[in-house]
């Protein structure tokens, strides 16, 4: 599988796709531009229902047999897992669903409404 990231901006609020990324001097160089202050997410190499590829930080929305859960996906201990607005329920890995059954509807940079509230979605 081909490692793949994109980069959200975070001074011109906008994403990134890149084909390269080069290191420098605590600088990120995008397709020969310098950026200092990005987010680099890395992609789950899972595709949701839409063919939509699914990143670090996208929030997803999927039917777990009883009800709609919303969530976004984080890198946590060493795998994808898609979070939720409840602390108390346990992080789903996107492996025991089948991906198929979720939607890509945002992610947290340009969407943070879609979650529980732009403060809790920046975690």
């Amino acid at each position: 599988m081909k490692i793949k990231v994109r980069a959200w901006d975070k001074k011109n609020r906008r994403m990134l796709y890149p084909d390269a990324i080069w290191l420098k001097h605590q600088e990120i160089s995008i397709e020969g531009c310098f950026y200092k202050d990005v987010i680099l997410m890395l992609f789950t190499g899972l595709t949701d229902k839409n063919g939509k590829e699914i990143y670090e930080k996208d929030i997803v929305k999927f039917y777990n047999q009883v009800e709609y859960i919303t969530g976004y996906i984080a890198f946590d201990h060493g795998v994808f897992c898609l979070k939720t607005y409840n602390p108390d329920e346990a992080c789903y890995n996107p492996w025991t669903f089948r991906a198929k059954e979720v939607e890509v509807i945002g992610n947290v940079w340009e969407n943070p409404n879609l979650l529980w509230g732009s403060k809790d979605a920046k975690k």
